[in-house]
């Protein structure tokens, strides 16, 4: 019985999982940059916006490559956290699943996955712990790329 039990919630979640990934897919078309009505690649469009919009976190004498250092450091350091919690999430609701027979120990993996904390501003403490503010922005970024021509594209 116990096996079944097992079998069937495990079916569900994959069920679930597959038809989260399908459902996201239609939520919203496709958004690009276009330039004298071509479409820009990606890479380039990604350049140009981020000299518009220049470091979104300043610091005192900082370094562009400085800066890059200490961002991706901070990112991996968020997607690491963020991976961190997802797996410790699944692990305890897998364990309050195969231990549903067993009440206290259900509980208490239940109760364990709810206390876990969220990765709410991890990336922005990481970034102000090495000494960086977030920027003020004088010209907004969007109408700086299309000064430059670009016009932005929203296919519904």
């Amino acid at each position: 019985m116990k096996n079944w039990i097992l079998f069937l919630s495990l079916a569900i979640c994959i069920l679930v999982s597959g038809c989260a990934s399908q459902g996201r897919e239609s939520w919203g078309g496709k958004s690009y940059w276009m330039k004298d009505g071509i479409r820009v690649p990606s890479e380039q469009a990604q350049k140009e916006f981020f000299e518009c919009r220049g470091p979104t976190w300043t610091k005192e004498g900082m370094t562009i490559s400085e800066f890059k250092n200490d961002y991706g450091l901070c990112l991996e350091a968020n997607a690491a956290r963020d991976r961190h919690i997802q797996n410790t999430k699944l692990a305890l609701g897998i364990g309050q699943i195969l231990t549903f027979g067993f009440a206290p120990v259900s509980v208490a993996c239940g109760v364990a996955s709810m206390s876990i904390p969220s990765n709410r501003n991890y990336f922005e403490r990481c970034m102000e712990s090495k000494g960086y503010k977030p920027s003020e922005k004088l010209k907004t970024s969007e109408q700086c790329m299309k000064d430059k021509g670009y016009e932005w594209i929203e296919e519904k």
